[in-house]
Formats: C-alpha cells, sequence, structure tokens
C-alpha cells in the first residue's frame, strides 16, 4: 500500500540516520569547544544507525543480535540525545540512570524472545521505556525555549513522536495479531514511518 515494506523503512532510517551523524560530526568542527553535546548527538544518530542495521538483518543473524542488542541500542541513542542536550543546555545530566534502565532491558528482550516469545509483550516495553526517555527530554526542551526557539520546535516534534509510541502501546493491548517486526500491516508501516520521521526530525531541531 505505502510502496515500502518495513525492513526498506528500517534501512532508510538507518541512512538517514548516518547521514545525520556525519552532518554534526562535520559541524562539531566549526563551534566552539565551550558548545558542548554536538559529538553525543552525533554518536546518538550514529547508534541509531547500528540498531538500524541490526534490526534490519532479522533473520538472517541470531535474534541476540538483532532484538536485543538492536532494542537496546535505538533505546541508548534516544538516552545519549537526550544526554546531548543536557550538556548543549548546561544542566544536570542523569545519563547513567538512563543506562541502567536501558542496560535492564536486555534481559527483559531476551526473556521476551527466547524464554516466552511475545513479540506485542516486548514491543510495549521498548515503547514504554522509549516514551519515559521521551517525555524527560520534552521536560527539558520546554524549560530550554526561552534560550533556543527550536526548542519549541522539538517540543512539538518529541511530543508526536510520544503520541505514536503511546497509540503503538495502545493497539498492541487491544490487538496483538501483528507477529513481527516485518509483519506487513498498515499499522506497522506507519508506526516504523512516523517514528522514523518524527525521531530525525526532533534531533535535527535539537542541533
Amino acid at each position: 500500500m505505502f510502496g515500502l515494506d518495513p525492513r526498506s523503512i528500517i534501512l532508510m532510517s538507518g541512512v538517514m540516520s548516518l547521514l545525520m551523524a556525519g552532518m554534526l560530526a562535520v559541524m562539531r568542527r566549526g563551534y566552539p569547544r565551550s558548545i558542548r553535546g554536538l559529538n553525543l548527538w552525533a554518536m546518538s544518530f550514529m547508534l541509531a544507525f547500528v540498531g538500524a542495521l541490526l534490526i534490519g538483518a532479522h533473520g538472517k543473524i541470531p535474534d541476540a543480535f538483532t532484538t536485543i542488542l538492536g532494542n537496546c541500542a535505538i533505546l541508548y541513542s534516544a538516552a545519549l540525545s537526550y544526554w546531548g542536550s543536557q550538556r548543549f543546555y548546561q544542566q544536570p545530566t542523569t545519563h547513567k540512570f538512563w543506562a541502567v534502565l536501558v542496560a535492564l532491558c536486555a534481559p527483559v528482550f531476551a526473556w521476551l524472545t527466547f524464554i516466552n516469545p511475545n513479540y506485542p509483550l516486548r514491543v510495549q516495553v521498548f515503547s514504554l521505556v522509549m516514551v519515559a526517555i521521551l517525555m524527560a527530554h520534552t521536560a527539558l526542551m520546554r524549560r530550554s525555549v526561552a534560550v533556543n526557539y527550536f526548542a519549541r520546535v522539538a517540543v512539538v516534534v518529541l511530543g508526536i513522536q510520544i503520541f505514536f509510541l503511546l497509540l503503538r502501546t495502545v493497539t498492541l493491548a487491544m490487538d496483538n495479531a501483528i507477529q513481527g517486526v516485518f509483519d506487513p500491516s498498515v499499522m506497522q508501516v506507519v508506526h516504523l514511518d512516523s517514528g522514523i520521521g518524527t525521531s530525525t526530525y526532533c534531533n535535527e531541531s535539537a542541533a
């Protein structure tokens, strides 16, 4: 219907993240050293690229790499982006908390993949943790609106991403017919497409 299958959308997100990482790395050279956070934003996009490649390789490499490392890489990329914003706006950092939370997700993903396979529940856990990171990021950007006009754009885009993640969580609770990341259903394609667009635009706006 959309002309793109879920695997293509995931891999496309990886390419977009890689391009953004390169752009931020180049921008960093032209900024004074006193401006912090750009390196973390670039690392965030690079990690998102790695996560997208791992998830996109589902079915071709072991699930331990695709499901566990891939999902944790995506979550940690969001945490790195938030950390970068904290450094950029010279706010206290909470990186250790989010790093521990993402690490704790790994055994949960492993359980829901190998011990008690449950794709819908795994996606819900991923989505709720991502929502928590994004809500914290949104709160920071709201406080920073007076400092940077583009923080307003980031707040809006983060809000849209949170909405889609919560919608995904609710729809999976109501109908768990989707059984895999490459399920070609309309909802799965819309979820992936919206997540890619908003997450990329959000980080670009924050920078």
